[in-house]
Formats: structure tokens, C-alpha cells, sequence
């Protein structure tokens, strides 16, 4: 299995949904700072906004503890589906220093 660790502000209401035999799941969408080289080799901050997804009691927590502006830390795995790869989130907690 892989980890990528990210950390930013969420931009979206996470809205819960239920799948299957009542299964809890949602989407965050994180807005995430990148720092970039441009061709002059100077260095510029980028913000990309990041969709994954998060499942069972993990969703439910989310759903009650976050909102839209909350800083975040989150670990998650990266998953194929289909011809995509999903980021599916395993831990998430309010950022310290934000």
C-alpha cells in the first residue's frame, strides 16, 4: 500500500451519502499549496484542489467535526478505479498553525 500526507482547507461541504447496504461515504475536496519552478526558475505558489474520497465512520467524523475553511491534515492512500486513481482518505485531523 502507499501514503501521501496533505494538508490544506477544505472548499467543499462535505455532504454524506450512503452506498450499498448503508455504508457512509463522502468527498472532500482540499485546497492544497504546491510550490513550482517556472521556466525563468522562479519559484511560484500554485493551489490545486484536491477530490477524495472517505468512507464509513471515518465519513460520519468528518461530516461532524469539519467545514468549509477548517485546515486539515490527512493521510491517504492512492487507489486505482477503473482508469482513475482515487485518493481515498485513512486519517484526517484539524491542522495545528493554521
Amino acid at each position: 500500500m502507499n501514503k501521501v500526507f496533505l494538508t490544506g482547507r477544505i472548499v467543499k461541504p462535505i455532504n454524506l451519502s450512503f452506498v450499498g447496504n448503508s455504508i457512509p461515504f463522502a468527498e472532500v475536496c482540499l485546497a492544497v499549496e504546491d510550490a513550482v519552478q517556472n521556466r525563468q526558475k522562479v519559484w511560484e505558489t500554485r493551489v490545486d484542489q484536491m477530490e477524495m474520497e472517505i468512507w464509513r465512520s471515518l465519513a460520519r467524523y468528518a461530516k461532524e467535526q469539519f467545514s468549509v475553511g477548517d485546515c486539515v491534515e490527512s493521510e491517504a492512500c492512492l487507489r486505482p478505479k477503473a482508469a482513475l486513481i482515487t485518493v481515498e482518505i485513512t486519517s484526517i485531523k484539524k491542522a495545528i498553525n493554521t
